[in-house]
């Protein structure tokens, strides 16, 4: 497996986007301890994890509260 797509299995692991068995597959190198496996792991994981931050808080426009709480 390339670095590349081992980065992209192990991306799509941590988001639960494989199909069963790649899913099994990706579970199953790490659980035998492969070192490129958790690697990349953890750096999905690392990404996924800084991903709320990404973005710069905003402020809701005052009315907003307004209109949901009207619902």
């Amino acid at each position: 497996m390339t670095d590349e797509h081992m980065q992209m299995q192990a991306e799509g692991f941590v988001l639960g986007t494989l199909t069963a068995t790649e899913s099994a597959a990706f579970a199953k190198r790490l659980s035998l301890g492969d070192v490129e496996a958790r690697a990349a792991f953890d750096e999905a994981r690392r990404i996924m994890l800084a991903l709320p931050y990404a973005l710069p808080q905003q402020t809701p426009p005052a009315h907003l509260k307004q209109n949901i709480l009207n619902v």
